[in-house]
């Protein structure tokens, strides 16, 4: 079960952000974005989870050893871009070396 989304303002009904479209993993192969996707769970539509973003990598790389040893050293980063008015989210993961 995930952790609650995070709310633009706690005490108004306003809804939670919500991730708009499949995120995307910048500087890495066809076969590596085929097997971070393949791990990837959080889905167009659903609340976004930030502490599901930073810790994705950490986690996939414990559950599989092919990502364990092809992201030793890789340095990860994050561009977030969230609309206020829509509480839409776009993410891009970026591997760096």
């Amino acid at each position: 079960m995930r952790p609650p989304a995070c709310q633009l303002h706690p005490r108004r009904s306003t809804p939670a952000r919500s991730i708009t479209s499949p995120v995307k993993f910048d500087n890495v192969s066809d076969d590596l974005r085929k097997l971070l996707l393949h791990n990837w769970q959080m889905m167009p539509g659903d609340p976004f989870d930030q502490t599901y973003v930073t810790t994705f990598l950490l986690k996939a790389q414990l559950e599989d050893p092919v990502l364990r040893k092809t992201l030793s050293g890789i340095k990860t980063r994050f561009d977030v871009t969230a609309d206020p008015q829509t509480h839409e989210v776009n993410l891009v993961i970026r591997l760096e070396k």
